[in-house]
């Protein structure tokens, strides 16, 4: 009962979110020359024509796509993004990946998918509460790890400079790099 898996050049991968991570996730799939579907508020058609992203809406991601991976903010309006219904569009056997924001899926909605068999399989490294103990967990069609993403020295090094950056250009009355949405101000 040896798993086989797929070439991903033969996959559609769609990558909701094409803000810095999803342009580095779209650039690591160069090399194994899949098919790329993508999705954002704000297309940047330049890089879509350099890497041949066909853009395209979520349901079209949904329905076309062998994995969806997203790469998107947790705001107001990307809450539960993922729930039931999206789920539910996504073609059978597919695969979704979350390393983004927990709150993105909603958790209910994946595990009745993957126990239903209705996806392949999921990937994440964000939940909607972590530590994460919930229903996931005990199913065999899932990948989960612990919010590894900052966890290389390196990495944490490059984020807590980029906040000491974006604290010194504030000072200055200079634009930040890494602004929160206006939405997620609180008074």
């Amino acid at each position: 009962n040896r798993y086989m898996g797929h070439l991903v050049r033969e996959l559609t991968i769609g990558i909701i979110g094409i803000g810095r991570i999803g342009k580095i996730v779209t650039r690591l799939l160069q090399p194994f020359e899949p098919a790329i579907l993508a999705c954002d508020l704000e297309p940047d058609n330049a890089f879509g024509k350099e890497y041949n992203l066909q853009w395209c809406d979520k349901e079209e991601i949904l329905s076309r796509s062998d994995v969806v991976t997203l790469h998107i903010p947790n705001n107001k309006h990307n809450y539960h993004y993922m729930d039931h219904v999206a789920i539910g569009r996504m073609k059978t056997d597919s695969f979704l990946i979350n390393t983004s924001r927990g709150p993105i899926v909603d958790e209910a909605a994946l595990v009745d998918a993957l126990r239903q068999r209705h996806l392949g399989g999921a990937a994440l490294d964000v939940f909607e509460k972590e530590p994460y103990e919930g229903a996931l967990t005990a199913l065999d069609n899932v990948v989960l790890t612990a919010h590894m993403g900052a966890s290389a020295r390196e990495c944490r090094f490059l984020m807590e400079l980029g906040a000491a950056e974006d604290c010194a250009r504030f000072l200055k009355g200079e634009a930040l790099a890494n602004p929160a949405p206006e939405e997620e101000y609180e008074a």
